[in-house]
């Protein structure tokens, strides 16, 4: 029998394009192409041999192509893994920059419209609704809610699933949980105080989350996610004019998407750790951590950063709270010193002061068992512990209630906006205490008097 000609063959497709000129066009090449005769002798003959054929058949056989390869590709998890990859490589999950210093830009500041009010008011923090009465009671503060009431307090105003750390290793405590501009941010820092890690998330388009450096960006993958990983920060040192890309004992950040949810993870170590943790450490820790993250709702025990504590819980003794305080003041956090601060089983807890909207002041309380020897607030104050060391330029005795406590003023740094910090430091129902006032402004706005700081002092209950 004889066979059919190529130029018939071609005259078939042209017949079809003619007769079925969009979509009817792909279903009418399919069946002449399925017919025993046309799709054994002639499919690989026509494909190889003629290259002159129509260039609306070139364009509807590229489609056909390309349509059966992203089926393919995107019926498997490795394939749609691979998609994602090939458009994350347009999009990026960190603003970039070949450069390795960038000048700081200027923001100008308002002057302050504010003066510290020396009167003190009887204080009591707000409180929160909790969005579950049922386990956490009905109103949240941070003094006497546990971590996991205040995650899903952030959850139910987040209006999102919120994913969280699970066990590791590594033994951690949460020390901040906020939303913020339609993003959730978890602060968690290592018992031993030798790292912190910060998980942020939200919905939608990333966040300016600031600039890395192109050359440190690394492609990789948290499960079948595609990610960027960055080591090293731009940083600004006090007095310098711009930002430089620093690598010394840098963060490590780690960005990815899952579906409508985007998620920033980063990891630190301090300085006063030396070589202790290496960053290839730090590095398997935050990929570790962003691996295992689990969902609140998943209603695990296997949490990490003793989420079912409170602060008193956790430090073993009853926390004590000023009675009067500023106008203005609130609550603003609590969190635990650690070994590598000589502060370890101390409960820091801070107040903060407004006016005119604007932040004014703050009252920072140190508290921690008498028994505890590890501590001492006098040589945390004068940073016997730390880097830089202060003098004192007042030392005085003073009468804190019925107990003897101690008024010190040290000397400041300029160049760090420091004008000299004061601290009161005693002893009480069993615990020592030190009190720290903050200022906004180094040089404005006046300071509370040893008076004044003694009254706030003496109603702590």
């Amino acid at each position: 029998m004889n066979e059919p000609s190529f130029a018939g063959f071609e005259m078939k497709l042209n017949a079809i394009y003619a007769a079925e000129p969009r979509d009817g066009f792909v279903q009418g090449l399919e069946k002449q192409l399925l017919s025993p005769r046309t799709a054994k002798t002639h499919f690989w003959q026509w494909w190889v041999r003629d290259l002159r054929q129509s260039r609306q058949v070139r364009l509807a056989w590229t489609a056909v192509v390309i349509l059966l390869l992203a089926a393919c590709v995107l019926a498997t998890p490795q394939g749609r893994a691979w998609a994602q990859t090939v458009v994350h490589s347009f999009l990026g999950y960190f603003s970039v920059t070949d450069k390795t210093s960038l000048p700081l830009a200027e923001t100008p500041r308002p002057l302050p419209t504010y003066s510290v009010e020396p009167a003190l008011l009887p204080f009591e923090p707000k409180t929160t609704p909790a969005a579950d009465p049922a386990r956490c009671g009905a109103t949240l503060t941070w003094l006497t809610a546990t971590p996991r009431c205040q995650l899903l307090n952030v959850q139910d105003e987040a209006r999102f699933d919120l994913k969280v750390f699970a066990m590791t290793d590594i033994s951690l405590r949460i020390e901040g949980v906020s939303f913020f501009q339609n993003f959730a941010h978890i602060t968690y820092f290592s018992d031993d105080g030798t790292q912190s890690f910060r998980l942020w998330q939200g919905l939608g388009d990333f966040p300016p989350l600031g600039v890395v450096h192109a050359d440190a960006l690394k492609q990789v993958t948290v499960g079948n996610h595609p990610a960027e990983l960055v080591v090293g920060q731009f940083a600004n040192f006090v007095g310098k004019s711009t930002s430089n890309w620093d690598t010394w004992l840098p963060p490590v950040q780690l960005r990815w998407r899952e579906d409508d949810h985007w998620y920033s993870l980063s990891g630190d170590r301090f300085y006063w750790t030396g070589d202790k943790i290496q960053e290839e450490q730090l590095v398997q820790s935050v990929m570790a951590f962003a691996q295992g993250l689990v969902p609140l709702s998943a209603e695990t025990s296997n949490l990490a950063g003793n989420v079912d504590q409170t602060p008193e819980e956790r430090v073993g003794f009853h926390i004590l709270t000023p009675a009067t305080l500023p106008e203005g003041c609130d609550l603003n956090g609590v969190w635990f010193g650690t070994q590598n601060e000589r502060l370890e089983g101390t409960v820091v807890v801070t107040y903060g002061c407004m006016k005119n909207g604007q932040w004014v002041s703050g009252i920072t309380l140190y508290e921690a068992l008498a028994s505890n020897k590890a501590v001492d607030f006098f040589q945390s104050f004068t940073g016997y512990y730390a880097a830089m060391k202060y003098d004192l330029i007042q030392d005085e005795m003073i009468q804190i209630g019925h107990a003897s406590g101690r008024y010190m003023v040290r000397t400041g740094d300029p160049s760090l906006g420091d004008s000299g910090s004061t601290a009161l430091t005693w002893e009480q129902d069993g615990l020592k205490l030190m009190l720290t006032p903050t200022y906004a402004e180094a040089s404005y706005g006046g300071r509370y008097t040893q008076t004044e700081l003694i009254a706030i002092a003496e109603s702590l209950k």
